[in-house]
């Protein structure tokens, strides 16, 4: 049974909300919206979290402060317009996290998920997963029946191919590119689904081969997600706690919110790299002044090909979020699609702007070595 089409869904989807009382369709409006404070700090916290560090991953909802120091939050009626109101902050003996559950915000809530064959993940169902697609669920059958969830399929075989094919209605070409790899980064529209064929962060994956690219294949349909990819991605752990904490604190999460999260991953993939060789590029720049320069244009030259790998990694996402602005909006939620736009800004104002200045100094460490080169002369007195 193939899923609907867009159309199909959307008449489905507009006699529903025909049929809801004007009252509760608001108030499921409100909830995926950006007034849910409690979605819209979900989200902020997720965009600053950082890789790699031993930072904090359980956060007290609306009571974090640098200072330590402990806010008493005024209660008010969500149904009433709210106004801008000052924090009362208070000197306070600090105060467990344990203690206040049900106002933790969890992102580390798999920390210890071991990656299976197969994962499903849905605001009814939680997290499955299994080795045999079929045992997903006792019910396989109904089970993919179900709307907005994400499956994610690791390592796939012919037989995946095939349930792709009969039961999903994935076109032969789509099939194709996930099968061989190895093609271009690009966003392709169908009629009931959108397929993106993007590739990983080498430094982000482990058990990648030397120089080997690595893809990750995301088809988005109108109410589920698939993600198909042949290496294991470490972030697909920090989705899953994006996810849950989703499904917790708003109702009708949509597979739009799973694409969202992969494209912030991919920016902190990035962001994350340029953090580690940032200090190396600086000792690079000191050590230009040396007396041993080979080993400087030495390491010059491997902080120039990582560089050129951010670039190389980060310039595609940025020219399909580019297209998905133009061509396939009305298919994407109009939160999300804001959302993405601003990880566009985002890698533009940060990333971007980071690998130029790089190439700067790059250009700059050659000429100074250029420069003692010819004259024979310590750098310091050459200028």
């Amino acid at each position: 049974m193939l899923p609907p089409t867009p159309e199909q869904a959307e008449d489905a989807d507009s006699s529903i909300e025909k049929s809801e009382h004007p009252h509760k369709l608001r108030r499921r409006n409100r909830l995926m919206s950006m007034e849910n404070t409690t979605l819209t700090e979900v989200i902020t916290i997720y965009e600053k979290l950082k890789k790699g560090r031993e930072e904090n991953s359980v956060y007290r909802h609306s009571s974090n402060f640098v200072d330590g120091s402990t806010r008493v939050d005024i209660e008010f009626n969500e149904a009433e317009e709210t106004i801008p109101i000052v924090p009362i902050f208070l000197t306070l003996p600090s105060i467990e996290i344990e203690k206040n559950a049900k106002n933790t915000l969890d992102f580390n809530k798999f920390k210890n998920f071991r990656p299976s064959k197969y994962l499903y993940f849905s605001e009814k169902s939680s997290l499955l997963q299994s080795e045999s697609i079929e045992k997903l669920s006792l019910n396989f059958s109904e089970l993919l029946k179900e709307k907005n969830y994400w499956l994610n399929i690791y390592d796939p075989n012919e037989q995946d191919f095939s349930v792709l094919f009969n039961s999903y209605g994935v076109h032969d070409l789509t099939i194709n590119d996930i099968r061989e790899g190895n093609t271009e980064e690009k966003m392709e529209a169908y009629k009931h689904y959108t397929f993106f064929s993007l590739r990983l962060m080498p430094d982000s994956v482990k058990d990648r081969k030397e120089n080997e690219d690595v893809d990750f294949n995301i088809l988005l349909f109108k109410d589920f997600i698939i993600t198909v990819h042949d290496k294991n991605w470490p972030s697909i752990t920090d989705i899953l706690g994006f996810l849950n904490l989703m499904s917790t604190h708003s109702t009708g999460l949509t597979p739009d919110w799973v694409l969202f999260s992969c494209f912030i991953e991919m920016n902190q993939d990035a962001k994350y790299v340029m953090d580690l060789i940032e200090p190396e590029i600086n000792k690079i720049r000191v050590g230009s002044k040396s007396v041993e320069m080979s080993g400087i244009m030495r390491r010059n030259f491997d902080m120039e090909l990582r560089v050129y790998a951010i670039s190389r990694f980060i310039k595609p996402k940025m020219r399909i979020l580019r297209q998905l602005k133009v061509k396939c909006s009305k298919r994407i939620d109009k939160i999300v699609m804001r959302l993405l736009g601003d990880i566009l800004e985002e890698v533009k104002l940060t990333v971007t702007l980071r690998i130029y200045a790089y190439v700067i100094v790059f250009k700059i460490i050659i000429h100074e070595i250029t420069i003692r080169v010819k004259t024979g002369t310590p750098l310091d007195n050459a200028r």
